[in-house]
């Protein structure tokens, strides 16, 4: 896959310019260029720039940083996030270049390295979705397609599915959440992993899953028993029928609690009743159910 300068700058964070002067003065990368001069970088160099960003985030200076092998950087990469307390960025670095190689075994390291030092939900919170957002940077390239984001997505789909499965059953006294996304959300993510919140505070669930119509999802309100229900509203263009998805469901089951995940402006939450709950983001998510 080929990258311009500018995706390397999105993924990496570091300058444009700056990669031109490491260039120049340290032969830090050597990209092919066309005949209008204009770079082209590989896969193998933007795991590279992702290496170098780490080890420059961690206090190392470039021209040390320039004499090292693919193997030391790797080793000297290895040895931040063993023993360094905050290895986010080294970690949500990793899972990004997993996604670039197309590495199942390179992900499988870098998760088991996040999940003992996070746990389930601190690794989903500080490394499993940055590293999706700083994926999702890459769509704005017209040369670059999402797969990275597919690929890493449904690895991580496989660990929320494999944690919650080995979660106990809750009691049949706990309380049950109904779990959905409103029709246009297939971002499922963030809804598995309210999933795994749940049950493992003990709670039940009966999870619906993405893009659901609000017709349907009010049929199965009224043939079960359930005490809250929850959304996530991540794409802004979903927005616009939330307010009418919240005002049929309140009419729909007024017994339940409607929990709404989103990063809401006020405007968005003018018609919703004091019963509504709005929460801005996963950790004040995690908070709520903490205290019940």
């Amino acid at each position: 896959m080929a990258y311009s300068i500018k995706d390397l700058e999105k993924l990496s964070g570091v300058q444009a310019h700056t990669i031109r002067i490491w260039e120049q003065r340290y032969g830090l990368l050597s990209p092919e260029r066309s005949d209008t001069n204009i770079r082209s970088y590989s896969d193998l160099h933007a795991r590279k720039m992702l290496n170098v960003a780490t080890l420059i985030e961690n206090g190392w200076k470039i021209s040390k940083v320039a004499k090292l092998s693919k193997e030391q950087m790797n080793q000297e990469i290895q040895k931040i996030i063993e023993t360094n307390d905050d290895v986010d960025f080294a970690l949500v670095n990793k899972i990004v270049e997993s996604g670039i190689l197309f590495s199942e075994a390179a992900f499988e390291k870098a998760f088991s390295s996040c999940l003992l030092k996070h746990g389930m939900k601190g690794a989903y919170v500080k490394v499993l979705y940055p590293a999706l957002v700083k994926v999702g940077f890459m769509w704005t390239s017209d040369q670059i397609v999402p797969v990275q984001e597919h690929f890493i997505t449904n690895l991580i789909k496989q660990k929320l599915f494999s944690a919650i499965d080995g979660l106990t059953y809750p009691s049949d006294q706990a309380q049950t959440w109904l779990l959905f996304l409103p029709e246009g959300e297939h971002h499922e993510l963030g809804l598995l992993m309210a999933n795994y919140v749940l049950r493992e505070y003990g709670h039940k669930v009966i999870y619906l899953g993405p893009n659901l119509p609000v017709s349907d999802l009010i049929k199965v309100m009224q043939g079960v028993d359930f005490s809250h229900l929850l959304m996530f509203a991540v794409v802004r263009k979903t927005f616009s029928v939330i307010q009418s998805t919240i005002e049929k469901l309140e009419l729909a089951y007024k017994k339940s609690r409607l929990v709404v995940v989103g990063n809401f402006s006020t405007e968005d939450k003018i018609g919703a009743s004091t019963e509504t709950i709005f929460v801005n983001s996963f950790d004040e998510f995690v908070e709520l159910n903490r205290v019940r």
